[in-house]
């Protein structure tokens, strides 16, 4: 279900609303993601405990959160307004963010944070991006002509396209959410 939510979040964008406010939404990700790891980190560590690893990533539990309310939202018609495409993007960025620290702090138990490291996770982000905004439109703009009368056929599309995404975002080191949410945005 929140693959879907997100896909559908990524399918509504207004991306012209979204292009002239990506510096709200930079900022909104930015700040709903270090906010809660700067209180979150402190608390845990010095208060609790914790080690520096599992304060990180207790903190770093704090600052995520997901469109769960995004169908409610379009239900009631509010998408329009200018905060849900901010909301959005910062979602995306705080997320983002939450996975590439959890994918540095799993690289740093088990050792491997190295150049090695850091030049595969970047080639996969690089690969999984032109995948989906490169060749996945131009999949879909093949298949929907190619397919035009067949309605049915579209939604299997559409979901086959969501997972395949959501499974290729898994491969790039990513959570599955951002890969549906990248797969709405491209389709």
């Amino acid at each position: 279900g929140l693959l879907y939510i997100m896909f559908l979040a990524g399918a509504e964008l207004n991306l012209i609303e979204f292009a002239a406010n990506r510096n709200k939404s930079f900022v909104f990700g930015f700040l709903t993601f270090a906010i809660p790891l700067g209180i979150g980190f402190p608390v845990c560590h010095y208060l609790l405990g914790f080690d520096v690893q599992a304060s990180l990533l207790v903190a770093s539990i704090f600052g995520t959160h997901t469109l769960v309310t995004y169908p409610i939202a379009g239900r009631h018609g509010v998408t329009k307004d200018v905060s849900v495409p901010i909301t959005v993007g910062g979602t995306i960025i705080t997320d983002t963010a939450v996975l590439v620290l959890l994918a540095v702090l799993m690289g740093g138990n088990k050792g491997t944070i190295n150049g090695e490291f850091w030049t595969r996770l970047g080639i996969s982000l690089a690969l999984f991006s032109a995948f989906m905004f490169l060749l996945v439109p131009r999949i879909a703009n093949w298949f929907f002509q190619k397919f035009e009368k067949q309605k049915y056929a579209h939604y299997i599309f559409i979901l086959a396209v969501m997972f395949f995404s959501a499974f290729l975002a898994e491969i790039a080191g990513l959570e599955g959410i951002i890969g549906a949410f990248a797969a709405g945005l491209a389709l």
